[in-house]
C-alpha cells in the first residue's frame, strides 16, 4: 500500500531531483566554459590617456590611467577611469589642480576595424586646493561616443563625453589613448 503525504506537508523528493538537476547542468556547462577559445573569453584592459577638459580655467590639459573588462559575449565594455588636470592656475593661487574619476559601461557598436562605441556612466571631479566653503568634489552623470581601433593586444582610442558634474563646471572632455589586453 503506497501512502501519500499529509495535506500541507512538503516533500523532499523534488528538491532532490532540482539539485541533481542542477549539478548535472554545472558538470555540463562548466567543461564548455573553461573550453571557449581565449577571443572569447573575457579581456583585462590597462592604459593611459591625454585628456583636456574644454571648459575648466579655459580648457585644462591633462593625463589618466584607464582599466577595464571587455566581455565578448555581449558588445559590452566596463571601464574606470582617472585623470588629473594640469590647469593655469588663478591669479594669487600658488597650486591649483583638478582630479576625475569615471565609470563607464561602453556599448559597441558592431563594425569591422574600427569600433564605435557610446559610453554612459558616473564621473566624479575634485577640485584643489579647496577654498573655505566650496565643495571639495561633485558626483554626477556622464555621456559619450567614442572609438578604437585593434592592432593585436593593443586598441588606440579617441572619445568625447559630456559630465554633469559641478565642480568646478559641467563639461566636455576628450580623451586619447591606449590600452593593453592583459588577458
Amino acid at each position: 500500500m503506497r501512502r501519500t503525504p499529509e495535506r500541507g506537508a512538503v516533500s523532499r523528493r523534488p528538491a532532490r531531483r532540482n539539485r541533481a538537476g542542477l549539478l548535472l547542468l554545472s558538470c555540463a556547462v562548466w567543461p564548455g566554459l573553461w573550453a571557449l577559445p581565449a577571443g572569447i573569453s573575457a579581456q583585462l584592459r590597462v592604459g593611459g590617456h591625454f585628456v583636456h577638459a574644454a571648459e575648466s580655467f579655459g580648457g585644462a590639459p591633462g593625463v589618466g590611467l584607464r582599466a577595464g573588462v571587455a566581455i565578448p559575449l555581449l558588445p559590452l565594455d566596463v571601464m574606470a577611469s582617472w585623470a588629473r588636470f594640469s590647469p593655469e592656475c588663478p591669479s594669487g593661487e600658488p597650486d591649483c589642480g583638478l582630479t576625475g574619476l569615471t565609470l563607464d559601461a561602453n556599448f559597441r557598436i558592431p563594425v569591422p576595424l574600427i569600433r564605435p562605441y557610446l559610453s554612459g556612466g558616473i564621473a566624479y571631479r575634485s577640485l584643489d586646493p579647496v577654498d573655505p566653503g566650496d565643495d571639495a568634489g561633485a558626483l554626477g552623470p556622464g555621456l559619450g561616443a567614442g572609438a578604437e581601433v585593434a592592432l593585436a593586444r593593443l586598441r588606440l582610442f579617441g572619445e568625447a563625453r559630456y559630465e554633469w558634474v559641478d565642480v568646478p563646471e559641467d563639461q566636455l572632455l576628450w580623451r586619447l589613448g591606449v590600452l593593453f589586453d592583459l588577458l
